[in-house]
């Protein structure tokens, strides 16, 4: 029953971030031996069965947001690549679908939240979706991050200094007005390549 529920949230980070048949990262930047493991997938049922294999055993796993050129495929193609020596750079980015917010607890590096900090995070997060839909009619998906909230914007963006600037100012603001003692927004995950948790798996401390 627990996988059966995590493989519905995994095909649905899925179904959230593969957009118009380009190619989507599955990375996990901590696998055994320090490795990094990376794969580029355009098959759902692939991706869905590579990210169950190392679910549980790696601190966490991630996938790329927006759609990556698809000449990226000839790294691991619909596989993992246990041992991968480049992965997603931003100029590898076509354009850009989502612009993500991660609000997280204050708390020191390399340790979970409390259920209070947990809680707080996801407090804010809800404060940052409610104005920017009474405000401005943004719609944001609204997901748990296992420490903290995430918000996701749909957009779409060129992948230029434009829109990074654009991106980085976005989230500055929203920091601006949205941090608390016992939450922050982070401002430094607005590149193209950004990396997102894959909602249905499991985070562990290495």
């Amino acid at each position: 029953m627990i996988q059966e529920e995590q493989r519905r949230d995994i095909g649905k980070t899925w179904d959230l971030f593969y957009r118009d048949g380009a190619a989507l990262e599955l990375r996990i930047p901590k696998g055994p031996r320090g490795k990094i493991l990376s794969g580029y997938f355009t098959d759902r049922e692939a991706f869905v069965k590579g990210v169950l294999t190392w679910n549980g055993k790696v601190p966490g796993l991630y996938a790329t947001i927006n759609p990556a050129a698809d000449s990226l495929l000839a790294r691991a193609q619909n596989r993992i690549n246990p041992d991968a020596r480049e992965t997603t750079s931003d100029a590898d980015i076509t354009r850009r679908r989502w612009i993500p917010i991660d609000i997280d607890a204050c708390r020191p590096a390399g340790i979970s939240s409390t259920a209070e900090e947990h809680g707080a995070a996801l407090a804010v997060a809800a404060q940052i979706r409610e104005w920017l839909s009474s405000s401005y009619g943004i719609q944001a998906v609204h997901a748990d991050s296992g420490n903290g909230g995430h918000l996701l914007i749909s957009v779409g963006l060129l992948n230029d200094d434009g829109a990074r600037n654009l991106v980085e100012g976005f989230l500055r603001a929203i920091a601006a007005r949205f941090d608390t003692p016992g939450a922050h927004v982070d401002v430094k995950c607005g590149n193209a390549a950004r990396i997102w948790k894959i909602y249905g798996t499991l985070s562990r401390r290495p």
